[in-house]
């Protein structure tokens, strides 16, 4: 679903997310047919801004891997419990398996995206499951997790 953002076409999200062109079309048209993704006339010039990147990243830490790792984990960990607060129990485990994602592309080297990316698909999960009211109390929180020195 991350990978659908009104730019890429079915072949470059098939590359992206290993799947086949084939088997990318029928998820896509499954997602068009139940209204969760809507079709374009023209396709976008460029996706829309996530509202979770932080723009404003300034100088580059002074912390040590291991410390950026644990950092980059207590923010992760901070994202399962605020993510456990304002979304229903139904959410609860996909907040839980995005976190555990999450948590392992951080141990894989891949640092603040791989935060911003799991506050990102809970956002998207909790849109689907929870409706507006719920996603924007939990995008402002995630924000504030994400942007804290």
């Amino acid at each position: 679903l991350s990978k659908i953002n009104g730019v890429n076409n079915v072949r470059r999200i098939a590359a992206l997310t290993g799947m086949t062109p084939f088997d990318s079309a029928k998820l896509i048209y499954g997602l068009v047919a139940s209204g969760l993704v809507h079709l374009r006339e023209t396709p976008k010039a460029s996706p829309d801004v996530n509202p979770l990147e932080n723009k404003n990243r300034g100088s580059q830490s002074k912390r040590s891997p291991e410390e950026e790792t644990e950092w980059l984990s207590h923010k992760i960990e901070r994202i399962y419990q605020h993510g456990k607060k304002v979304l229903s129990e139904v959410a609860h485990p996909v907040v839980q398996r995005h976190c555990a994602a999450g948590v392992k592309r951080i141990n894989q080297g891949l640092g603040m995206p791989a935060v911003i990316e799991t506050a990102t698909q809970i956002v998207k999960a909790a849109s689907i499951l929870e409706g507006p009211e719920k996603t924007n109390e939990l995008t402002a929180g995630l924000k504030k997790i994400i942007k804290e020195p």
